[in-house]
């Protein structure tokens, strides 16, 4: 399947089928983040974390089962528990994350 990434941070690196999220040369985020990424495909998407980090009750990522804010929430996280896998209903996923500070490692 082909896979399609836009994004509104310079964070995402993307490479065929998988890819990773993380900041781009340290290992902290900045405070006050809002990044978004909407992928697209030609068949339906399965986001997979096999590390995830985030400082909890604070900053989170969010899982949308379609291209934008206004579809249906998933999965919200924060901390340090792995999520379970996620596969959408369509051929589109949309992940926002928000910080107010911390350290996030997020691979997909």
């Amino acid at each position: 399947p082909s896979l399609t990434a836009t994004s509104s941070c310079a964070m995402v690196q993307l490479t065929s089928t998988s890819g990773i999220i993380r900041p781009s040369q340290s290992s902290q985020y900045t405070n006050n983040m809002d990044c978004r990424w909407n992928f697209s495909s030609n068949a339906m998407l399965e986001i997979v974390f096999y590390r995830f980090n985030t400082e909890t009750n604070y900053d989170y990522v969010y899982v949308y089962d379609g291209g934008s804010l206004s579809s249906p929430l998933i999965g919200r996280f924060s901390g340090s528990s792995l999520p379970a896998p996620i596969t959408t209903s369509s051929n589109n996923l949309y992940v926002r994350f928000t910080s107010d500070g911390g350290e996030i490692t997020v691979d997909l």
